[in-house]
């Protein structure tokens, strides 16, 4: 009885060994990298990682943070880890190859502004001289951030082609009554009502708000290009995943991004 039970002690020890063989292999085999990407890239990129992973043969994670690109800039200047950057406008990633955080960069897609008006808004909104009405509120992009920008920037060519004055200029800025540092909270503050009208890429409307929002495309924002930035991020890597991954996003997911409302070669 004795040896029989030495003998079955000794055939599971065996098993349980095997087992944590294999896992340790599995492990060993399994590759994970992180992202830094834009706000208005969520649904786009998502569908991207998922493609790429299902695409590898041994296992791989791709992680993903998305926020402001200004917080992102940020984070990868204090050090913190990350593989990949994706930005929303070429001034952060140029800083960024400044101060040699990063190498060499690629613009994989372009987006535009739009404004979205909350369906239950009681105010017409269909031009750049309808933003100043009296009691309209407007949510918009911090200036430290890509969108915020962007909007600041179409004012000012607004201003200096005389599409509106100095003081129609300063009656807009006085309707903005939060300014945003992600995109995507623009958006919200727009879907729950608290401001009447948003200042968001058109990539922002999804199929899960089009429904909840009037879309008004202004003509100054026809030849305001945002331009979205692509670059490893410089630091030791043990494998060819980043890069592997920058190169499905340039040139193996233009249907995707396309899908999704942005403008690629």
């Amino acid at each position: 009885m004795r040896a029989i039970i030495i003998s079955l002690l000794g055939v599971t020890l065996c098993f349980i060994f095997l087992i944590g063989c294999n896992a340790f292999s599995k492990d060993d085999n399994f590759e994970e990298i992180t992202v830094l990407a834009a706000g208005s890239l969520t649904e786009s990129l998502t569908e991207i990682k998922e493609n790429f992973e299902n695409l590898q043969e041994e296992s791989v994670k791709i992680n993903i943070n998305f926020a402001g690109s200004q917080t992102l800039k940020t984070y990868i200047q204090r050090g913190e880890k990350a593989d990949v950057f994706l930005s929303a406008n070429l001034e952060y990633m140029d800083a960024l190859v400044e101060e040699g955080f990063v190498d060499k960069y690629s613009v994989f897609a372009k987006n535009r502004l739009v404004l979205i008006k909350n369906n239950k808004s009681k105010y017409k909104v269909e031009s750049l001289e309808d933003l100043y009405k009296e009691g309209l509120n407007i949510a918009a992009g911090n200036k430290s951030v890509p969108v915020g920008s962007y909007w600041n920037e179409s004012l000012e060519i607004a201003l200096k082609n005389k599409i509106i004055s100095n003081y129609e200029k300063s009656k807009i800025l006085s309707n903005i009554v939060t300014e945003e540092l992600n995109v995507k909270d623009v958006v919200s503050k727009v879907l729950f009502g608290e401001v009447d009208v948003g200042v968001v890429y058109r990539t922002d409307v999804t199929e899960g708000i089009k429904n909840e929002v009037e879309i008004i495309e202004l003509e100054i924002f026809n030849d305001l290009y945002a331009k979205y930035p692509i670059a490893l991020i410089i630091g030791d890597r043990e494998s060819g995943l980043s890069e592997e991954f920058y190169e499905f996003i340039l040139y193996e997911s233009k249907d995707v991004l396309k899908k999704y409302g942005f403008i690629v070669d």
